[in-house]
């Protein structure tokens, strides 16, 4: 009798501190109960359970702590849901959620004249007009078919990489251009979506004639048997190891203007050189390549704290090149605090880049040839001495991330983008973590911005606080 009374006691106590969930999930157009949705309890400790709703859209979720819970339903295709509830032991609370669907884009791109589908292209859909980057990419099927699902209500653009039919010879004197060149084709219409919408995109593009491109190279006799490599606009040309001199041919070339540009040599000591060509309705013969040396730059770090000894660890510097001009490429002076080097650099403006410092340290500025640049880039067109002044006391913005009703977000996506400068270099990103946490830590002092959010001032070796909300 008296272990009879012992466990009537356990189950009266376990019935006190836990309680149960109950409801159904539907879509939130049709009304219509939806089955395979998971359904998340947590609390504040971090505890979880979950549930997958039935064919009817019905769950529930036992033994759950009473107290204050955050119910969260995820569904594919579906834009998930939270809601706060608080429960207490013994207590059985029900509670119905409408989720919405996520829009979907799908298409077929075919041939303006033969009305033929253009399979295994590329597509791109760029959230945004026409000037936005691309978030995603999908392939067209046999049918020059796409489909891209999961979207947020806003408005898109379509893309295509340049298509082409036949062979395009980007290479030395092979058969001639194709039959048919595309542009890099752009849907005409902004595409806007409502929540949940299907959208179906009937994509008709047009062929293009192109043209031939000759060009002959004339090297210093240093280079002439060096190995050379060729950009046309910003698209590596492969040369299958040819050498710095003689003619070559470029096919397939869209009327517009083009810059066509030779870099000549190795990793170091190489030579630089280009010619802007404007193509419009005939072949372009006689243009004529004459690659110079590049330039030599020299470097080392200077602390701004006299009594701050340097890293352990060596350190490079790099140097990004200004609208990444063709022919140039991210550039590295690499060796200890005191010497660094680098040779054959390409001529033109560039923005440090200091992203591989020892934590604790952020460049502050850059002396070349001892006057300060003055947080513009630098402009490199002879021999050079970089100086990188860095501070060990940088500043942090931290702080946390909810929603509307005050929930932490883990996995919000953040963009800080500073304003005393236009270096791209300096552009930080990060995600909350667990409790909406944030942080971008060795900041420049000066003022920023967190995109969608909030301005910012950053003072040296101190932290700036801020909670968004989104």
């Amino acid at each position: 009798m008296r272990v009879a009374l012992l466990v009537l006691a356990a189950q009266t106590l376990w019935a006190q501190t836990s309680g149960r969930f109950a409801g159904v999930v539907t879509d939130a157009a049709t009304r219509l109960p939806l089955g395979y949705a998971r359904v998340t309890a947590s609390n504040a400790a971090g505890d979880a359970m979950s549930d997958v709703t039935a064919a009817d859209g019905s769950f529930r979720l036992d033994d759950l702590p009473a107290g204050e819970l955050t119910l969260r339903v995820e569904r594919p295709d579906y834009r998930g849901t939270e809601a706060r509830v608080s429960i207490a032991g013994g207590e059985l609370v029900r509670h119905s959620f409408e989720i919405h669907s996520m829009a979907r884009i799908k298409g077929r791109v075919v041939d303006q004249e033969s009305d033929e589908p253009l399979p295994d292209r590329k597509v791109f859909l760029k959230r945004g007009g026409a000037n936005s980057r691309p978030f995603t990419a999908g392939q067209l099927g046999e049918q020059g078919d796409f489909e891209f699902a999961g979207l947020k209500p806003g408005d898109y653009t379509l893309e295509l990489d340049p298509l082409n039919e036949g062979q395009v010879a980007w290479a030395l004197f092979r058969e001639p251009y194709p039959k048919k060149y595309y542009g890099a084709a752009r849907y005409p219409l902004t595409i806007h979506i409502e929540e949940g919408e299907q959208r179906f995109i009937d994509w008709r593009v047009s062929a293009t004639k192109a043209y031939t491109v000759t060009c002959s190279i004339e090297a210093p006799a240093a280079y002439e048997n060096l190995p050379v490599l060729i950009w046309h606009d910003d698209v590596n040309v492969p040369m299958d190891g040819k050498k710095a001199t003689g003619t070559f041919r470029l096919e397939g070339m869209l009327p517009g203007m083009h810059t066509i540009s030779v870099v000549a040599g190795e990793k170091s000591g190489r030579a630089y050189g280009s010619v802007t060509v404007n193509v419009t309705d005939h072949d372009v013969d006689e243009m004529t390549i004459r690659p110079a040396p590049g330039v030599n730059v020299t470097g080392s770090f200077r602390i701004l704290e006299e009594d701050v000894p340097p890293p352990e660890r060596k350190s490079w510097a790099g140097l990004m090149p200004v609208g990444m001009h063709p022919g140039t490429m991210n550039e590295a002076l690499n060796g200890s605090w005191t010497e660094l080097r680098a040779e054959g650099i390409a001529p033109g403006e560039y923005w440090p880049d200091m992203s591989t410092l020892p934590g604790g340290f952020t460049l502050i500025d850059v002396l070349l040839n001892g006057v300060s640049a003055g947080g513009r880039p630098i402009n490199l067109n002879g021999a050079a001495d970089l100086t990188f002044v860095v501070t060990s006391k940088p500043g942090t913005i931290a702080g946390t991330v909810r929603d509307k009703n005050q929930v932490p977000l883990k996995g919000a996506e953040l963009v800080l983008i500073p304003e005393y400068s236009a270096n791209p270099t300096l552009i930080r990103q990060t995600q909350s973590g667990v409790g909406g946490a944030f942080a971008f830590p060795d900041l420049v002092p000066g003022k920023y911005r967190i995109e969608g959010g909030v301005e910012v001032e950053v003072r040296t070796g101190e932290m700036a606080r801020v909670d968004l909300v989104r």
